[in-house]
């Protein structure tokens, strides 16, 4: 099973800013560097910073930052300024998916309202070790947990388009 958890926080720029407090820690944090950064703007303009294109899961295994990239494709429609301008489209359809396979969860749905203008949001999907270390790790910092179980059907299937992908 794998695990969705994404901390919100108010502020745009303030999940970055967390994700560079984590990153000058002197822990060695194995998910680091697959967590996303959401960032929903004054004007309501949203970003993602992913590492899900610079996973190397052919050679080295499944990236989980991939996995990342691709769940929070699940809050962006076709015509959201989401998939438009950060994205240049539905991460689902680039993968591949087709509406009958996309998760359907209504905490995800949560997770895309709680993202008001001027919010930001770190996102891990990673197993549940990874995740219990990420959540010891943002407890100081005090944002908004959303949290979701995927089973490991769903991550088979997800995996499995992705890694088509990169072929």
């Amino acid at each position: 099973m794998a695990v969705f958890t994404a901390y919100i926080f108010q502020g745009a720029n303030t999940a970055q800013n967390v994700l560079e407090k984590l990153e000058n820690l002197d822990e060695d944090y194995l998910w680091i560097d697959d967590v996303a950064v959401v960032s929903k703007k004054k004007n309501g303009r949203l970003h993602i910073h992913s590492t899900w294109a610079q996973d190397n899961m052919g050679a080295s295994g499944f990236g989980w930052g991939a996995f990342t990239g691709a769940l929070l494709g699940l809050i962006a429609s076709p015509a959201s300024a989401l998939a438009g301008a950060a994205l240049g489209g539905s991460l689902w359809g680039l993968f591949g998916l087709t509406m009958d396979e996309i998760l359907d969860d209504p905490k995800l749905d949560e997770f895309g309202k709680k993202l008001q203008n001027n919010t930001s949001a770190l996102v891990l999907v990673t197993d549940e070790k990874n995740a219990n270390s990420y959540e010891v790790a943002m407890e100081p910092y005090e944002g908004e947990i959303v949290k979701i179980n995927i089973d490991d059907k769903d991550v088979a299937l997800i995996k499995e388009k992705i890694q088509q992908t990169n072929k």
